[in-house]
């Protein structure tokens, strides 16, 4: 006998079973499922809900197939005492989880300082020499917009409603950490790499769903960049060089070279487990 053609028993005899016919939907968002139970013995529907919900563990009422519980509507029917309840399940995170959503498509950085460059002189010419300095006009570097790896994540987290107390005073709370990096270690990523770009979402009923935005860039350590050696940075620190102008001694010419490289503290650090993803 399997599982949903059982019939539960409540104290105060109410009784509960899921009907026939379960119904799916698979497609690019995701897959969907529904179920109905027949909730009988009382003319509440709060109540005939109670028992439904005390029978969830037997009944795999709260997930099923790796899905979670994300809605329950139910009708009166047969008369006064009978209930259905449909309950609909999909891949929204369960109370204290989440999901991930990612976007590499990458970022775009003005980068005036280049790993390695050639020069090709023109005949009877002789070249200026800038070493790793990129796109020098009337000896200004005006370097060159390069793609680099930006990972921007949305993490939909069911966020318990007894650890966010207020709906007014948790959304000022994330507010406050909104433009922040993390200080210390959080969804994997090590302090400084994770800047967090803000939160959406209703806060209404129980456990509510929101939607966290973060971009998350990597630290470096000890990395020569134009010639300038140990730079290193915070993942959302901002990279910058201070030049000089010498003469070139073979063309005569003036050149631009590197003085130093500039690391800015742009954004502050905060807690992010203040936001209860994954609590």
């Amino acid at each position: 006998m399997t599982s949903h053609s059982l019939t539960y028993e409540y104290a105060t005899g109410q009784t509960v079973r899921e009907m026939a016919g379960r119904m799916g939907v698979t497609n690019k968002d995701g897959d969907t499922l529904t179920r109905h139970f027949l909730v009988k013995g009382t003319d509440d529907p709060v109540f005939a809900y109670d028992v439904l919900k005390f029978f969830a563990v037997p009944l795999k009422l709260n997930s099923i197939y790796g899905m979670s519980l994300n809605q329950v509507s139910w009708k009166l029917i047969s008369g006064s005492e009978s209930w259905q309840f449909t309950c609909e399940y999909d891949y929204t995170p369960d109370v204290g989880e989440f999901t991930v959503q990612m976007d590499t498509t990458g970022g775009t950085i003005k980068q005036t300082e280049s790993f390695q460059q050639w020069t090709f002189p023109a005949p009877q010419e002789t070249p200026r020499t800038f070493e790793y300095t990129v796109n020098v006009q009337d000896n200004k570097p005006e370097g060159v917009d390069r793609i680099i790896p930006a990972l921007k994540l949305n993490i939909r987290a069911r966020i318990p409603s007894a650890s966010m107390g207020a709906p007014i005073e948790y959304a000022k709370l994330v507010a406050s950490v909104t433009g922040t990096v993390n200080r210390s270690p959080f969804l994997t990523f090590a302090a400084g790499e994770l800047l967090f770009l803000g939160a959406s979402g209703q806060i209404i009923g129980e456990n509510p769903v929101l939607d966290y935005g973060f971009a998350a860039s990597p630290n470096i350590s000890n990395v020569t960049i134009g010639g300038v050696p140990n730079i290193s940075k915070r993942g959302h620190d901002f990279l910058w060089f201070d030049y000089k102008v010498l003469k070139d001694e073979e063309s005569g010419l003036q050149i631009s070279k590197a003085r130093a490289a500039y690391v800015a503290e742009v954004y502050t650090m905060s807690d992010f487990t203040v936001l209860q993803i994954g609590s």
